[in-house]
């Protein structure tokens, strides 16, 4: 049994585009216990070694380690430290201290034993997840200690502000210029994207046609889908909304249709983002967006087997 002299009651590991995930989940479970986030514990680590230090938070210093998990996790500089150091802790402790949460519901680490459950983001959610991490922690003797009233203030304060100062910017000329850039944008990657498709499958019939300048639909065999930006004031975000519409047997076909809102914001770090309506947790840039309807272009096209994964 592991010491209970932990400096973090939870540590997360994530990649950059999950960050408000793993802050939404960390802010249901601050008023009682300490939280690692690596972009808030920032003076806990500078001027110090950065592999030592976050192979220390993994594999030592937190209690409970969750990880925020897609294909691309432990591939990247600092998730494959982390990974590296939850792996040596599993060896010589145990999977107690670890907690998997899969952010797309569809892919699992591949060193994690079909015996150890894991939680699908997407049924689950925020509060659900939270709510596995609490039962967990007590399960391995963490003790929950409750946040003081001014601390609480001061927490948040601060997430008032910076919500404030994000509205502000939404509800300004600015804020519609840059949806408006980041729209031309997106319809750039997917032009750019699609060519190479077309390329790559010789396939001269694949292609991105653009209406206008908010409206676009890509064609891709079976797997068609369009793009239209709905603007409502020319100082305002508000009512403003992208709308993807993908077809699953041909275009413009009434059958198996999925349309999906989406909104243009900023990520924590006042970064422009769109956040899919019915998944307001997950912060896409562009690229991310472009990549994540073209790769549901292509599944469509090919039509991919369904997957059944184990999950809570």
């Amino acid at each position: 049994m592991e010491s209970d002299n932990f400096k973090y009651d939870i540590a997360f590991s994530f990649l950059a585009e999950d960050e408000n995930i793993a802050e939404r989940i960390g802010d249901e479970l601050r008023d009682r216990m300490n939280v690692f986030i690596y972009s808030e514990r920032q003076k806990d680590l500078v001027g110090k070694d950065g592999v030592e230090k976050f192979s220390k938070v993994f594999k030592e210093d937190a209690r409970i380690c969750v990880v925020l998990y897609r294909p691309n996790w432990g591939k990247t500089k600092w998730t494959r430290i982390e990974e590296t150091a939850i792996k040596d802790r599993i060896f010589e402790k145990g999977w107690e201290f670890l907690v998997v949460i899969s952010i797309d519901s569809s892919q699992i680490p591949h060193w994690l034993p079909k015996s150890k459950l894991w939680l699908g983001f997407d049924k689950f959610g925020i509060q659900g997840a939270a709510s596995v991490i609490d039962a967990r922690f007590q399960e391995t003797g963490g003790k929950i200690t409750d946040e003081t009233p001014s601390e609480k203030a001061d927490r948040l304060r601060k997430k008032a502000e910076s919500e404030l100062k994000k509205q502000h910017f939404l509800d300004s000329e600015d804020g519609v210029r840059t949806a408006r850039q980041e729209l031309t944008k997106l319809f750039e990657l997917l032009s750019v994207e699609v060519s190479k498709i077309a390329e790559k499958l010789n396939d001269p019939n694949i292609s991105l046609i653009k209406k206008s300048a908010t409206d676009c639909f890509v064609k891709i065999q079976k797997g068609h889908f369009t793009v239209a930006w709905s603007e409502q004031y020319t100082n305002s975000l508000q009512y403003s909304s992208l709308f993807i519409r993908e077809f699953d047997k041909g275009l413009y076909s009434s059958d198996d249709t999925i349309e999906t809102r989406i909104h243009f914001t900023l990520d924590k770090e006042g970064n422009p983002s769109w956040v899919e309506e019915s998944f307001p947790d997950r912060f896409l840039s562009s690229k991310d967006l472009a990549k994540r309807y073209l790769d549901r272009s292509l599944e469509r096209a090919f039509k991919t087997e369904d997957t059944h994964p184990r999950g809570w």
